[in-house]
């Protein structure tokens, strides 16, 4: 439940001003579309490279958003795993959340699960193989 003081706050900066679309970025145009016609494919695994600060997280939110495109957020957001490398978890404890979250039913038919893993260059060896 939220404080009265922060219930009525306007949306934060980043959130308010951060890129929804592809062309939101600074990105050639054969780069936005490549992006968009890998949404579009069976099975994708997408490593999104870049300096802190430049957008990364931005455009993996971006293409979440864009695969599950013609539903409601509410109705995919458990369809969707965010991982921050940062947070303080051991190995196994990432390997029996993605195992269980994997083994779960996708709640939007016709739709898979996306698992998006944050500041992963950050990680250890052992994580870095888990999530290889």
């Amino acid at each position: 439940m939220q404080s009265l003081q922060t219930a009525n706050l306007p949306a934060p900066f980043v959130r308010k001003y951060a890129p929804r679309a592809f062309e939101d970025f600074f990105v050639p145009p054969e780069t936005a579309g490549a992006l968009a016609r890998l949404i579009g494919a069976d099975h994708v695994s997408a490593l999104i490279v870049g300096e802190s600060g430049t957008g990364k997280t931005s455009m993996a939110n971006t293409m979440v958003s864009k695969y599950y495109e013609g539903t409601a957020p509410h109705e995919w957001s458990d369809n969707v795993r965010r991982i921050s490398v940062l947070k303080d978890h051991s190995v196994n404890h990432y390997k029996s959340d993605i195992i269980f979250f994997c083994q779960t039913a996708s709640g939007v038919r016709e739709k898979k699960k996306v698992v998006v893993i944050d500041d992963v260059d950050v990680a250890g060896d052992a994580a870095q193989v888990l999530f290889k």
